[in-house]
């Protein structure tokens, strides 16, 4: 009997500064920047306050953390701290742009207990999940045309808000799902399984990234936003079963689904900004990596994805619409703004990684 479960073993190669959160932020107590290392070193609050109870001086500590105006900083000072004694971990800052820091809330990656960065299986799959359905849609013209008329009646109804197209996103999902009877349905995707990867245990993986928006004319606009993120160059290691009693595909099919999704997305988007790969395994993950990565969009809609995305915004933006132009550039691109960060002085695209499927 031929095993129905397949079992291949998968590796991420970040090629640009990868951010995956985990819904937390490091305060601005929380750390201190080192100016000459340029390192933020992110201190263990519960060990700095054993510190303050054994010399009996608990009452400082508090005052620190309820002064709005006292950093880190001014309490090392005052204290005179040997503050690498609390240190949990570092991260580089180096790859900030200018040299300017301040001080400001980093947002967290993933860490397992042991305080390990790791990619949950569910960010992947996520990732994978999204190619897989706009693959499976672009092979199929009748279904193709009858979602994209669907989308276009939600986006003319008089429904604003987020929930404007909430019945597209539901048909489009179940693009995948198989049909049992008339209450209930197999969830098709219900049959890959990707783990979470292993804990990733390089020296120093982790790297301070800063969100920055790129715009058409070559504009490089530094936003107030820092997140812990895989510095490029990092191997994350993962398993992917597919069960295939359940859902019919095999890695090949998965690698056709990344690279039409990817090929689509540089066509139509990435290319106008001088930006994006075409190279086979190219594929994009975690936060800040934009609209274009997470969405079908761009591979429904082709040329006309700009007017229809634009029609998205502006059901959902409300007043910040007209605040950010995008009523400008309707006609061109949409979104205007592509997401990038710094890494050593470089520009690259946030979350850009290379999937490779082992066995």
């Amino acid at each position: 009997m031929n095993n129905v479960l397949k079992v291949h073993d998968v590796q991420l190669i970040t090629e640009s500064p990868v951010h995956v959160g985990d819904g937390t932020k490091i305060e601005k107590k929380q750390y201190i920047y080192d100016h000459i290392a340029q390192k933020v070193k992110i201190v263990d609050l519960n060990c700095l306050y054993n510190h303050f109870h054994s010399i009996g001086r608990e009452t400082a500590f508090t005052e620190f953390l309820l002064n709005r105006n006292k950093s880190l900083q001014n309490l090392v000072i005052e204290f005179k701290l040997n503050i690498d004694k609390f240190v949990k971990y570092e991260l580089d800052c180096s790859p900030l742009p200018g040299s300017d820091f301040k001080l400001r809330e980093i947002i967290s990656f993933t860490k397992d207990p042991y305080g390990y960065p790791y990619i949950p299986g569910s960010s992947l799959k996520g990732m994978l999940r999204t190619a897989l359905i706009a693959y499976k849609i672009s092979c199929d013209q009748t279904l193709l045309d009858n979602l994209k008329v669907q989308i276009e009646q939600d986006l003319e109804s008089g429904t604003k808000g987020r929930f404007c197209l909430k019945k597209s996103a539901k048909s489009i999902e179940s693009v995948f799902d198989k049909k049992i009877n008339d209450k209930e349905s197999l969830k098709l995707m219900s049959g890959l399984i990707v783990s979470d990867s292993r804990p990733i245990m390089d020296d120093s993986p982790l790297v301070l990234a800063q969100k920055i928006d790129f715009t058409l004319k070559g504009k490089q606009n530094a936003l107030p936003i820092y997140k812990e993120s895989l510095k490029p160059g990092i191997k994350v290691d993962f398993t992917v079963t597919i069960d295939t009693s359940v859902l019919n595909i095999d890695v090949n099919y998965i690698r056709n689904a990344l690279d039409f999704y990817q090929k689509m997305a540089f066509q139509y988007y990435y290319q106008k900004f001088g930006r994006g790969d075409t190279s086979s395994g190219t594929s994009w993950l975690g936060g800040g990596a934009g609209f274009t990565s997470k969405t079908l969009i761009y591979q429904m809609f082709m040329q006309d994805a700009p007017l229809i995305t634009d029609q998205i915004f502006y059901k959902t933006l409300g007043n910040n619409y007209e605040k950010h132009h995008h009523d400008e550039y309707k006609r061109i691109i949409t979104p205007h703004i592509c997401k990038c960060t710094f890494y050593n002085g470089k520009l690259y695209d946030m979350g850009k990684c290379k999937i490779n499927f082992i066995n």
